[in-house]
């Protein structure tokens, strides 16, 4: 989202929301990517009164989040796959990735619950 945000000349071009949202759509990778932005714009702000800094903070934070799991459940699906005594060196350069985005996911969610 930040790279296509980002390709669209930043927020500070958006404009009128629904205009914005259009123009990120179009602009938009693929169809997973599309339909995320739609997501967002449709989500109703789950707080009262104006969106701020922190607000932001948490949502990115649980989007992050989000996506990690989804990371980690390929990485772990690929470690079922592999034999650890065939090719040590490979299995535990992906087991050190699925310890990485574990840590990832823990921070992300410690930020989206506020802590």
């Amino acid at each position: 989202m930040f790279e296509l945000i980002a390709a669209c000349g930043g927020v500070s071009t958006a404009g009128r929301a629904r205009d914005w949202a259009a123009a990120l759509r179009d602009a938009a990778p693929d169809d997973v990517v599309r339909g995320f932005v739609t997501e967002l714009a449709v989500e109703p702000l789950q707080m009262s009164g104006e969106p701020d800094e922190k607000y932001a903070d948490v949502v990115l934070a649980r989007v992050g989040e989000l996506a990690a799991g989804r990371q980690i459940a390929g990485i772990k699906a690929k470690l079922q796959r592999m034999n650890p005594e065939e090719d040590q060196a490979a299995y535990g350069r992906v087991f050190g990735e699925l310890v990485g985005l574990e840590q990832r996911r823990k921070w992300l969610l410690d930020r989206a619950t506020g802590a």
